[in-house]
């Protein structure tokens, strides 16, 4: 494995093109500075896989994109999101999520795409619109019902991720102390979301349900936003071994940038 030295210089060069969608609000000639324009992006499939065209983790009511946001969409280049619709068990509120999702991607048609399929995503990328996949970060929308996989996958959930911090009854998430692992409910589920073709997200979960989700699937898996241990230790953040493993079978991480995490943040109960 790599020193922590090779990481350190590794997330330096990345945390200069992370960063970028933060840099709007800064003086130019200091945004200039940190904005390094890569000749291959736009020939890429580039998919932000924890994101929203639209107010992120925002407690305030909203109606519509604003025109701004549509304008950050446009120029961003990336082609498409993993959008949370649900982090939990509400079902109404899920539901609500995804028809205020499909009028928005109805009403903005000229820069949105619903994504279901790669060819939907190729579409995306074709035509120049920001590709929208459904996701869950808590599998306890699916209950005990696994027919639910199909209903919600035939909906657009293309990303389903087992434990959001704490346990569910599909294993533990990264904040319990007992790291319990899958139980024989999550490792069915896991083989349900295989054969439906729903992305395994192991991003909040605890150590061995991360290690017994990447083991269980026969398709590769995602941590769609977490850290590196070794770089910093926390409760979020995955060992190597376990990067290592989903990396393995074709799996990939997703580095997210996330400021309360930090010692001097707020907990990462969130």
């Amino acid at each position: 494995m790599e020193s922590n030295a090779s990481r350190r210089r590794f997330l330096t060069k990345l945390g200069g093109i992370v960063a970028t969608p933060y840099l709007a609000t800064w003086p130019t000639e200091i945004a200039a500075q940190y904005i390094v324009a890569w000749p291959k992006y736009n020939d890429l499939l580039v998919v932000d896989f924890l994101a929203s065209p639209g107010p992120f983790n925002s407690n305030e009511p909203w109606d519509d994109l604003t025109p701004q946001m549509l304008d950050s969409v446009k120029a961003s280049g990336i082609t498409a999101v993993n959008l949370t619709v649900s982090s939990g068990s509400d079902v109404e509120g899920c539901f609500k999520a995804i028809a205020k999702w499909e009028s928005l991607i109805e009403r903005h048609s000229e820069v949105l795409l619903k994504v279901k399929s790669v060819r939907d995503l190729l579409v995306a990328k074709q035509e120049n619109k920001l590709g929208v996949i459904y996701g869950f970060q808590n599998a306890a929308m699916i209950g005990t019902d696994l027919s639910r996989v199909e209903m919600f996958k035939s909906l657009g959930i293309g990303v389903v991720q087992l434990t959001y911090n704490n346990r569910n009854l599909v294993g533990d998430g990264c904040l319990e102390p007992g790291n319990g692992g899958l139980s024989k409910l999550g490792i069915e589920l896991v083989e349900e979301l295989d054969n439906q073709k729903v992305i395994v997200d192991l991003s909040h979960c605890g150590q061995r349900t991360t290690a017994e989700g990447i083991q269980t699937s026969k398709n590769p898996v995602t941590i769609s936003h977490s850290g590196c241990k070794a770089i910093y230790d926390n409760p979020r953040s995955k060992f190597d071994r376990e990067l290592k493993a989903m990396a393995d079978k074709g799996g990939v991480l997703g580095i997210y940038l996330v400021p309360f995490l930090v010692k001097d943040g707020t907990p990462p109960n969130q």
